[in-house]
């Protein structure tokens, strides 16, 4: 898509926009990357117990206390 005689150093930005683009994807990072592993804690844990038994046990255990 460029003109063959161009060079990356000629159509590069301005510093001062490659700095804001540099802090803005920290920025990012910073709140993207703990959202993303809450996320795949959240899902990655064990299923409480569930059926007919394991209710019953819970409510026996508080009965002999």
């Amino acid at each position: 898509m460029l003109v063959p005689a161009t060079t990356v150093a000629e159509s590069a930005s301005y510093d001062s926009v490659l700095a804001a683009c540099l802090i803005a994807l920290g920025v990012g990072s910073l709140v993207l990357v703990p959202s993303l592993w809450l996320l795949y804690a959240t899902f990655q844990r064990n299923p409480p117990p569930t059926g007919a038994g394991s209710a019953r046990g819970a409510q026996g255990a508080s009965d002999e206390q």
